[in-house]
């Protein structure tokens, strides 16, 4: 009686050579699927010893590294309008993915908005706004102290 010889799946993933199990990926591109959403996510950790979080291209990352320059960067073109005026981040945002977690996917067309000017950015004071409607929500920036909407009436 011959032998059958069992054929053994390679992951799918191109340039991987390792033995393939659930969803036809490897050990370790499923894993990364499971905790990532992204078979070929790149897990690596910076020279402090924290996980690289690979929200690189999540909708809300831009939005979070731009309110950061803006808190915290002197060099930014616009931090005397936040940092200068001690506006900040709230210290759990300082971390990307809370910052996600809390806010949620940011849809095109939305910025950030806070509802309190004067107040920093945090859960309680953030929320998504159609970027066309932020210039509701302005400072005053004239002599009078009226504000563009009191000018439009």
């Amino acid at each position: 009686m011959p032998k059958i010889k069992r054929m053994i799946s390679i992951c799918i993933i191109v340039g991987c050579t390792k033995k393939a199990h659930a969803r036809s990926w490897c050990n370790m591109h499923y894993s990364r699927w499971h905790t990532y959403g992204n078979p070929t996510a790149i897990v690596r950790s910076r020279d402090d010893g924290n996980p690289i979080h690979g929200l690189r291209h999540h909708s809300a990352y831009e939005t979070w590294k731009n309110m950061m320059g803006r808190c915290y960067s002197p060099a930014r073109h616009n931090f005397a309008q936040y940092g200068g005026r001690r506006i900040r981040v709230e210290p759990r945002w300082h971390d990307v993915r809370n910052f996600v977690t809390d806010m949620g996917l940011r849809r095109a067309g939305y910025s950030i908005e806070r509802r309190d000017n004067n107040r920093d950015y945090s859960p309680d004071n953030c929320y998504w706004l159609l970027t066309k409607l932020q210039y509701l929500n302005k400072r005053p920036r004239n002599s009078r102290n009226f504000s563009v909407n009191k000018w439009a009436l």
